[in-house]
């Protein structure tokens, strides 16, 4: 066996990580990845250690829609970016179903902190390492509410979750995540002064920006604003190149994986960006449960 894929419940990432590199294995890991910031920062260090490749589950790095849309910024499209808002909602409970009462907290472990963190490492995970990955950066500070207010089930990991980071240059960029109400389900607005792109699950699209307001009377104001400077319409953005497989991203990011492995790469999603999406995810959830700014620390810098 020269590698290992661990797909389990996000308490059991690091000591099964850790396992595996001191077995001389090669890692891919499921996101996010580890529970909390002290494993984040052991897990690096042994990574590096290890010179062998350790990829994690942030699939969306190798979907050339991101790549497109990573593109688009750094050719100016958009012109000054300002803000993100992210969204990954679902209408669901989450719940499985147990036989044993017994294994209740196991099976269910998304509902419950001793072994998860929520919908903000569970679903926001993506966006927020989309966000990283976009801006080339990772957050400053972060600031966030949650609470459970719909499944009243004996949960204790929140139902609804929103955050706001801030990333340098004073780009805000909020996550959102609900889990009685599906409308828009998966989605990505990125705001610059030029144009507005909208990332679905499969779609790209740009609207760009109407600088330019017609006067007239409103309300007996002659000279008022009649029209308001609005967005203009959707025009699709085509991202896949000719000839480019249309599967799904996970089958990109297992072909990378067993790649680095026979030529002795580093992964695209690998240690050192999943590190700095795991500290983020956790400074967002202890934002939400103590209510306060939390910033991102010097000892964080894991590069």
């Amino acid at each position: 066996v020269d590698a290992v894929i661990i797909a389990t419940p996000l308490f059991l990432h690091y000591q099964m990580s850790i396992d595996s590199l001191a077995a001389g294995k090669h890692v891919y890991l499921e996101k996010s990845l580890t529970f909390d910031i002290p494993q984040v920062l052991t897990l690096v260090n042994k990574v590096k250690e290890s010179k062998l490749v350790f990829q994690v589950g942030y699939q969306y790095r190798y979907y050339s829609l991101y790549h497109k849309v990573r593109e688009a910024i750094t050719q100016n499209w958009l012109g000054k970016i300002t803000h993100f808002e992210c969204q990954y909602n679902r209408n669901s409970n989450w719940r499985n179903p147990v036989s044993d009462p017994k294994l209740e907290r196991i099976i269910n472990w998304r509902m419950y902190r001793e072994y998860c963190g929520g919908p903000l490492s569970e679903l926001c995970a993506h966006e927020i390492d989309m966000v990283n990955f976009l801006l080339n950066a990772h957050p400053v500070k972060a600031v966030g509410l949650g609470g459970i207010n719909y499944w009243k089930d004996g949960r204790d990991t929140y139902d609804h979750v929103r955050t706001i980071y801030e990333y340098p240059e004073g780009v805000k960029a909020s996550f959102t995540s609900v889990l009685s109400n599906a409308f828009n389900g998966y989605n990505i607005k990125i705001f610059g002064d030029k144009a507005t792109i909208e990332i679905q699950r499969e779609q790209v699209f740009i609207y760009s920006e109407s600088t330019v307001n017609k006067r007239g009377t409103v309300d007996g104001v002659t000279g008022a604003t009649i029209e308001a400077t609005t967005q203009g319409k959707p025009v699709e953005v085509h991202f896949k190149k000719p000839g480019e497989e249309d599967v799904e991203p996970t089958t990109y990011a297992l072909r990378d994986f067993f790649k680095c492995i026979r030529e002795g790469k580093e992964p695209v999603s690998n240690v050192i960006n999943a590190g700095e999406s795991s500290i983020s995810i956790h400074m967002g959830n202890k934002a939400m449960d103590t209510e306060t700014v939390q910033l991102w620390k010097p000892e964080y810098s894991i590069k």
